[in-house]
């Protein structure tokens, strides 16, 4: 541990990660642990604090168990409340690579190609006449800063490699580090024809070995690649989605990942998969822990070539209930309602069937700041309780009307107010509720017995 006393706003950088052993593997990289500092109450994330540089990092891992773009941007936002001045995060984990791009144990950095920002939400959209899909919205690129730092990273790959390898390197050295996160002669890639499913087992020991691909031999076992990564809310274990996936984006996508689109319009950041899989039915967790091990040493090589003092130049990460955040609560609502069969089919993908689609084309919500017509600034109402008019059986909507742009304003006002003052789990159940009661307002017609919280199948919000 450090000697120096730190607080909360000497630490700038977030490095968020989904799963224990990418967390793992970032601790590893540290290269000196700091004190912790007690959470305000409400934020419940575990923090591990600590710096490479002179950067000040802030460790932060998803609850376990709980995936996918919602569960990662609620940790980025319990974040950015708790430690004020962070100015950019590193989502850093594992991935499933493309086998036309990509090896098992390279890593993919996130950044803008062509039209796309550097990381697209893939399952975001709307399914169409003939079957086809559009997707809608648009993720926010990272800052410019960053994508320089990038730049020199990627220009310079031969300095990046040999720092990436020193530090995999001195894993062997570190006291109690698991072999399965060093690099190791049972680590076999290999790649299985696309139209051929896995047979039974933990492993591929049953599978046909004439079915697998021959690929040519590469000099280089470990490979930095920059470019597009798919994020999206569920697993991939499909090789012909896979490829559909990798024609519909140019064949300029790289991985497929579950958390960073969660992340990108409200937490900039930089994301590095280590490729731990094809995203096939043959995957399994062989690969996972060098290949976290993998995405970490590259994050902390990046690292170095970001200047602290263009780090402090950045505007801070600001807290907020944005509509992405908030159309991510209604998706989340719809597909609750689709599992208690309250809610007709939908003609939005991206959310789940049944669900009420989200209009990607309305235009926003006013936020906190805005004024009125008349100019004088909006502080909207003073108490953060839920309205009478989205209490159960007292909804002032109508049972036909549809969310009204006021009501969402006002939620999206007050539940910002919550999420700075640290009452983020409160936040997030409100906004649940609301958003609940206001879909059983919009299909009370047709279901009359719709209720906000019916029986066992769904218990309101599940406090952590």
């Amino acid at each position: 541990m450090a000697s120096t006393k730190y607080s909360y706003e000497d630490y700038t950088i977030g490095w968020v990660c989904a799963l224990s052993n990418e967390q793992a593997a970032a601790l590893f990289m540290l290269e000196q642990r700091h004190d912790d500092l007690p959470n305000p109450s409400g934020d419940h994330n575990a923090y591990t604090l600590g710096s490479i540089g002179r950067h000040n990092i802030v460790i932060a891992g998803l609850p376990k168990g709980r995936y996918g773009t919602t569960s990662s941007a609620t940790v980025a936002t319990r974040m950015v409340s708790t430690f004020p001045n962070i100015k950019f995060g590193l989502m850093v984990g594992i991935g499933g690579g493309m086998p036309q791009k990509t090896r098992l144990g390279d890593v993919v950095i996130s950044c803008p190609c062509g039209s796309e920002p550097g990381v697209v939400q893939w399952d975001m959209g709307k399914a169409e006449d003939g079957g086809k899909f559009r997707r809608t919205g648009a993720l926010a690129p990272p800052p410019t800063s960053l994508l320089t730092a990038l730049g020199k990273f990627e220009a310079d790959q031969m300095a990046s490699r040999t720092k990436m390898l020193g530090y995999l390197n001195d894993l062997h050295w570190m006291p109690n580090v698991p072999k399965s996160f060093l690099k190791s002669d049972s680590l076999k890639d290999v790649l299985y024809q696309s139209g051929y499913s896995h047979l039974q087992g933990d492993d591929c020991t049953n599978c046909d070995p004439s079915m697998v691909s021959e690929r040519e031999a590469r000099e280089e076992d470990l490979m930095i690649h920059c470019g597009l990564i798919a994020s999206g809310n569920q697993v991939i274990k499909d090789a012909v989605l896979r490829d559909d996936l990798f024609q519909q984006f140019d064949k300029k996508l790289l991985c497929l990942e579950m958390e960073a689109a969660g992340l990108m319009n409200d937490f900039p950041c930089i994301v590095i998969r280590g490729i731990c899989d094809y995203a096939d039915s043959h995957k399994n967790k062989k690969w996972q822990d060098y290949a976290a091990a993998v995405a970490a040493a590259c994050a902390k090589a990046y690292l170095t070539v970001v200047p602290a003092g263009e780090v402090d130049k950045l505007q801070r990460v600001q807290v907020s209930i944005t509509p992405s955040v908030f159309n991510g609560a209604k998706n989340l609502m719809t597909g609750i309602w689709q599992k208690r069969g309250k809610t007709p089919a939908s003609d939005t993908a991206g959310t789940p069937a049944g669900a009420e689609p989200v209009d990607q084309d309305a235009e926003p919500a006013k936020s906190a700041s805005s004024t009125t017509e008349t100019g004088q600034k909006d502080a909207g109402p003073k108490s953060t309780e839920l309205p009478d008019a989205i209490e159960p059986r007292h909804s002032g909507l109508g049972s036909t009307s549809p969310m009204k742009p006021d009501l969402e304003s006002w939620l999206r006002e007050s539940l910002t107010k919550m999420v700075q003052e640290g009452k983020v789990e409160t936040a997030m159940t409100n906004l649940l509720m609301g958003l609940a009661q206001l879909q059983m307002t919009q299909k009370e017609t047709s279901n009359p017995k719709a209720r906000l919280c019916g029986g066992s199948s769904w218990a309101c919000v599940k406090k952590e």
